[in-house]
C-alpha cells in the first residue's frame, strides 16, 4: 500500500529534499513517528508506504489471523488520517 501526504505548512520552497519516502514497519503511529516527523520537515513531498510480507503471511496456518486483521485495519486508518484534509478552507 502505498500513499502521498501533502507536508507540513509552511514554506516548502526551503526544504532540502523534493520528496521523502517512509516506510512504515512497526510502528503505525503518526504522533511522536520520529521517521515521518523527519521526512516532513525535510521535503516538500512525502510517499509513505507499508508492504504486507508475503513470506510471513503465506505460513500463517489460519488466513483469517487476527494479527493480521489488527494490521490491516491499523494501516487503512493510518493511510485515511494521512489523506483526509485536516481542516476544511475557509470561504
Amino acid at each position: 500500500m502505498v500513499w502521498r501526504i501533502v507536508t507540513l505548512p509552511g514554506d516548502r520552497q526551503n526544504r532540502p529534499m523534493d520528496s521523502a519516502l517512509v516506510w512504515f514497519r512497526r510502528d503505525l503511529r503518526l504522533s511522536d513517528n520520529a521517521a515521518l516527523h523527519h521526512a516532513l520537515a525535510a521535503a516538500r513531498r512525502v510517499h509513505c508506504v507499508f508492504v504486507f510480507d508475503r513470506d510471513i503471511l503465506d505460513f500463517l496456518s489460519d488466513r483469517a489471523d487476527r494479527r493480521v486483521e489488527f494490521i490491516w485495519k491499523s494501516v487503512a486508518e493510518l493511510a485515511n488520517t494521512m489523506i483526509s484534509p485536516v481542516s476544511a478552507p475557509s470561504r
